[in-house]
């Protein structure tokens, strides 16, 4: 008897609380018994208020959810053409089916895209799509790690060359790799090291193929039965297998947690543990009866229950053995290292965790200013993008480049519909700036442009049988400078940079950073390996250094540098003895013009009970100019301009060596307290 009590008091108090306070008439409806305490409760919280008002909140409230989550989605407005869809792919589930390929080429539509990368093969879609929308190529190069996707890859791209015969495609050079594309900067060396430095554009689509979640023999399926394999690479060691059975037991939970981001991680973990002592989990079908029989309980069972913790599950083992996420961390800043001027890096990725490690990396790329990146909405430069792109719809503007996509382009509806695969796709892209002086403030700009006029105005002195590349001209004839007109420019740069250490080894032990620089992943630290092309010892102390070629003008030139390091107990200098560019024999006359010097001091200090390290650049160029009209200007015209570049380059190189260093040194920390255990 209290049950029915009880409801019909509820039904009163909400029939009170309805009509409370309510100019108008409101015919209420029959009360079924059945209301809960919830509702009770939602009555109260609603006091005072109209039936209208009651009703209309919930709606604006779901409205302004809806909204936002569109917003945030920034969904492609670039509908598939179903029968196209048809006729390519039909009914067949099993086809690997290109994911955002229009919006992919709109990416790069707008972009001379004489060289391209593409980072992960796959099927060869979409290489396939942007080599046919770019007859001006010609340089193409596609990396794969799977041996089977490559091969599917390398045909279909033979194809579409040979179909598209009609048009001139000699010129195309075709480069497809078995290799991980974290390697990106030295596969691009080792192909053309003679290549100027940078390509046009860079894809990265992180998803899976189709080809390898169908192979049940790989065991990246939920749904087949295999073996616990999961390598992209079938030559890699390690395997899901051995991460199961094998791997100490915190670290399986820590990939269950946070590869996996699985709520009932604890749980799972347990059980797996709980199976090695009776023969371990070696099959997809055991290691998915497993999720099942621990899902019914937690959830109530049903197939959408343990089918999604499974798909979490399979997720954090193939992160784990291909070391997926470490490796993307590491190539994007490799790959935009890659770019050329105006060149475009465009990253698909297919899970919060890929799409987190995306977003931060292209913020810390445009972030390196001390002003930060600003964001660009109703500015001349993105009114300029939108007239030529309408898909960009927010920019993120930064020192080094642009970010088109404030927030990812996700795919339409009818690709979704089309291709359920795609539906948790999210398009991310970043553009390189075009031009070193955009990253000098607003008044350098001013002066700057200021003598580049001047000089483009005296350019009518030129000769008019002068050949000249731009405003600059490198004469093949050896000149003689004892003549008049001659002038010298002195251009300088400095930059100090003061980072925090870690303190290992009470200042005096085995990891101090005195210790790290003599030895010799120091000495590579110092000479910044990563970005020499190659370097080899001349004396004890004394090294050859050769950068990687770049274009000046017309030519490829080379920079070949010779360093001095001389290290202590309390410091480290390195002193640039000479710079010398190989090249042509019209470049290499251009070094009894130029001289050049560099000393960089690096020293460490206990301030304030705090382990620093400080980095002092000083940089020195001194130029010769006999070219007209240079040498009818006042040499401010030429030093003025130059020294805000060179500043430039200094304020932001800087910063990045004093980063990289505390980064090798770490690592090196890392692997000698490896090797003591």
């Amino acid at each position: 008897m209290a049950l029915p009590a009880a409801s019909a008091s509820a039904q009163s108090i909400f029939k009170k609380l309805l009509l409370l306070n309510s100019p108008q008439k409101i015919i209420l409806a029959r009360f079924s018994t059945s209301y809960t305490a919830r509702a009770v409760n939602s009555a109260v919280r609603n006091k005072g208020k109209s039936k209208s008002k009651i009703k209309s909140e919930p709606n604006q409230q779901q409205k302004q959810k809806a909204e936002l989550l569109v917003k945030r989605r920034t969904r492609s407005d670039r509908e598939l053409d179903e029968d196209v869809f048809s006729k390519h792919y039909g009914d067949d589930t099993s086809a690997h089916v290109p994911v955002m390929i229009g919006e992919v080429l709109d990416v790069f539509a707008t972009v001379n895209l004489k060289s391209f990368v593409d980072c992960t093969l796959g099927a060869g879609g979409h290489s396939a799509a942007i080599i046919q929308a770019h007859p001006e190529m010609e340089f193409y190069v596609g990396f794969d790690v799977d041996p089977v996707a490559h091969q599917i890859a390398q045909n279909k791209i033979n194809n579409v060359l040979d179909k598209d015969s009609g048009h001139s495609r000699a010129h195309l050079q075709v480069h497809t790799l078995v290799k991980n594309f974290k390697s990106i900067k030295t596969a691009l060396h080792d192909i053309d090291e003679n290549r100027s430095p940078g390509v046009q554009g860079i894809l990265m689509d992180l998803g899976m193929s189709s080809m390898q979640v169908n192979n049940a023999e790989r065991g990246f399926s939920v749904l087949c039965e295999g073996p616990l394999d999961m390598r992209m690479n079938p030559q890699a060691s390690l395997k899901a297998e051995d991460i199961l059975n094998l791997w100490p037991d915190a670290e399986l939970g820590r990939i269950l947690r946070d590869y996996g981001e699985e709520s009932n991680w604890f749980t799972l973990h347990k059980r797996i543990v709980r199976v090695r002592s009776t023969g371990g989990l070696h099959t997809t079908h055991q290691l998915v009866d497993l999720i099942r029989n621990s899902s019914s309980s937690a959830k109530g069972g049903g197939r959408q229950g343990w089918i999604k913790t499974a798909t979490r599950v399979f997720q954090a083992l193939r992160i784990a053995v291909n070391d997926e996420l470490n490796t993307l961390k590491d190539s994007i800043n490799s790959c935009f290292d890659s770019l050329g001027p105006g060149g475009r890096l465009a990253v698909i990725s297919f899970h919060s965790l890929e799409d987190r490690i995306v977003k931060q990396a292209f913020l810390d790329i445009i972030n390196h200013s001390d002003d930060g990146a600003k964001q660009l909405n109703h500015s001349e430069k993105l009114d300029s993008y939108k007239e030529k792109e309408a898909w960009i719809k927010q920019i993120v503007r930064g020192k080094d480049g642009n970010i088109l996509t404030k927030r990812p382009v996700t795919p339409s509806e009818s690709e979704e519909r089309l291709n359920p695969r795609s539906r948790s796709a999210k398009l991310r892209v970043i553009e390189k700036i075009e031009f070193l002086i955009l990253s000098l403030s607003q008044s350098q700009r001013a002066v700057y442009t200021k003598n580049v006029n001047m000089i483009k105005g005296s350019k009518m002195l030129l000769d008019s049988n002068m050949k000249s590349s731009g405003y600059f001209r490198l004469s093949s004839k050896k000149s003689d400078f004892s003549v008049s007109g001659v002038k010298r420019a002195n251009l300088t740069a400095r930059k100090k940079e003061r980072i925090k250490l870690p303190n290992y080894g009470g200042g005096n032990g085995s990891y101090h950073i005195s210790e790290f620089f003599s030895h010799p992943s120091g000495i590579e630290a110092i000479l910044n390996s990563r970005a020499l092309q190659s370097y080899h010892p001349l004396d004890s102390n004394l090294y050859r250094c050769v950068l990687p070629q770049i274009q000046l003008l017309s030519f490829r030139v080379a920079p070949v540098l010779e360093l001095l390091v001389t290290l202590s107990s309390e410091d480290c200098v390195v002193e640039m003895l000479s710079c010398k560019f190989e090249g042509s024999e019209a470049v290499e006359r251009q070094n009894e013009r130029f001289s050049a010097s560099m000393r960089n001091h690096i020293t460490w200090d206990i301030i304030d009970a705090e382990h620093v390290l400080d980095v002092d650049v000083e940089l020195n160029i001194l130029l010769e100019i006999n070219t007209q009209p240079f040498a009818m200007l006042p040499i401010s015209a030429v030093e003025q301009p130059g020294n805000m570049v060179m500043q430039a380059v200094v304020d932001r190189m800087v910063p990045l060596l004093a980063q990289q260093l505390l980064q090798d040194y770490k690592e090196w920390i890392h692997q000698q307290s490896k090797c003591l255990e």
